[in-house]
């Protein structure tokens, strides 16, 4: 997904997207190394500091003992807080076993990266794939091939594949969110739907899988109105080669439709005044779905 965001020529824009990225996607693949790290070691799960235990009832490392027992279940459906990682460093340091003190300078490490994402100006990926590289290779055993650049045959088709496969699933998404919008004019569904589609779209514009948060979707409609003017002059010059899903989309008005359904859903959020999908908005719904539909088919 990074090479994705890339792609896209706007810095301020690339930033969140790649914070988003690392929030998100980056954040998932961490939480699973701390996973294994607690069953490996032996320490219990940390427990979320929004539990209101007195302060009797936490240990040395000040983690909140539980009733449960060592390691403790971990959460798959919510993602750890950053204060559940940074009580397992401090388990990790205070455990005694083997090896278990430079395991939670790994971990305190990549926390480190993850937090600097989201802090500094200049974002960049490429510290925090060392950092997670080592906490798994180092400490976990772990191979994480992906974090790799190769440029062999095998792997560009694993990688298209791959891509394929999550254009896949954000059409299904996007679809999902429609058919859903039909039984009921909910503009958060609207809202689902747009993401999905602008996501979708962006794909199609780079080449490669873009992830993004709902507030960033203004942002990527501009970006992409821009893209499709630039592209269709370019084409009308013979200067550049698009690939098929690209021309569909340039052939399309899916962007210009999506650009009005987005405002309109950015008016609804901010003035939290209803507004219904009339037949002509129904339209251009179905129009983008369409071509959505027809791009994703095309890609290769």
């Amino acid at each position: 997904m990074e090479r994705g965001i890339s792609g896209i020529d706007r810095p301020v824009l690339q930033m969140q997207l790649i914070r988003h990225l690392a929030k998100s996607h980056g954040a998932c693949l961490v939480d699973r190394l701390c996973v294994h790290l607690a069953q490996t070691y032996g320490v219990q799960w940390p427990t979320p500091a929004s539990s209101n235990k007195p302060d009797d009832q936490k240990d040395s490392t000040g983690a909140i003992q539980t009733d449960s027992p060592s390691p403790s279940s971990p959460d798959f459906v919510n993602p750890m807080t950053p204060d559940q990682r940074q009580q397992l460093v401090e388990m990790l340091k205070h455990s005694g076993a083997a090896d278990a003190a430079q395991t939670s300078s790994a971990l305190q490490n990549v926390i480190e990266k993850m937090r600097a994402i989201q802090q500094t100006a200049n974002v960049g990926l490429t510290d925090y794939y060392l950092a997670v590289e080592a906490l798994a290779t180092d400490h976990t055993g772990i191979s994480l091939p992906t974090l790799h650049a190769r440029v062999d045959n095998k792997r560009r088709k694993e990688e298209r594949s791959k891509a394929n496969e999550l254009a896949l699933q954000v059409e299904l998404q996007l679809q999902t969110a429609i058919e859903a919008l039909h039984k009921e004019a909910d503009m958060r569904l609207a809202a689902t739907a747009s993401l999905a589609a602008v996501c979708l779209f962006a794909q199609v514009a780079t080449g490669w899988p873009v992830t993004a948060p709902g507030k960033c979707v203004p942002d990527l409609v501009s970006w992409l109105s821009d893209f499709v003017s630039s592209r269709r002059s370019s084409n009308n010059s013979k200067e550049t080669t698009t690939s098929p899903a690209l021309q569909a989309l340039l052939n399309s008005t899916a962007i210009p439709d999506l650009v009005e359904l987005t405002a309109l859903i950015s008016q609804h959020m901010h003035s939290g005044i209803d507004i219904s999908f009339n037949t002509d908005l129904g339209t251009k719904f179905e129009q983008v779905v369409n071509v959505a539909k027809q791009c994703r088919k095309l890609m290769t």
